[in-house]
């Protein structure tokens, strides 16, 4: 009599590789949110920062003060715009660009939902780049916090020079403030 070699695997053998993989996954779950919402909040650390940057060079090859204005609406957003003309005279809009009065005109607007993985706020309401030499009136701070609490802040002088730092050295890749 002939013995008949069986091929595949057994229910128990698949049911064990799931198992396995299970445990995996619901063990790296975690560790993947984690780097999403770090990497999120370097991604607003990285775009506000090429903003305060560009916008000194822009100020200067314009010829033209540009000003950086910061506020949050009563519908939960966060906002800033970057524009010529007055600290009040534009305003973010729940959706689209920020809406500018008077010879007021916006050159780009960003923004943000609090409730978002990544807040972003600022101890001004506002920063003008002078045309002669890219200085800034008045200096001040933009900080960018993660859900987990973890900020970064970008220091602007009154020379409008950018340093970016980490308070209490919270966020790897960045120094301690």
């Amino acid at each position: 009599m002939k013995q008949i070699q069986q091929r595949g695997v057994s229910l128990i053998e698949v049911s064990a590789v799931l198992a396995v993989i299970a445990i995996v996954s619901a063990g790296a779950i975690p560790g993947l949110k984690d780097m999403q919402q770090r990497q999120q909040t370097r991604s607003v650390v990285t775009e506000i920062g090429t903003d305060l940057q560009w916008l000194r060079s822009e100020a200067v090859s314009r010829n033209q003060g540009i000003r950086i204005s910061f506020s949050s609406g009563a519908n939960g957003q966060g906002c800033y715009v970057i524009h010529t003309g007055a600290a009040s005279a534009c305003t973010c809009q729940a959706v689209g660009p920020a809406q500018c009065v008077g010879d007021a005109r916006e050159i780009k607007t960003v923004s943000q939902p609090t409730s978002g993985l990544t807040r972003v706020h600022a101890n001004v309401s506002y920063m003008l780049y002078a045309p002669q030499h890219g200085t800034t009136t008045p200096g001040g701070s933009v900080f960018i916090t993660g859900a987990d609490g973890r900020s970064v802040k970008h220091v602007v002088s009154l020379m409008g020079r950018v340093r970016t730092c980490s308070p209490e050295g919270a966020v790897t890749g960045y120094p301690r403030c």
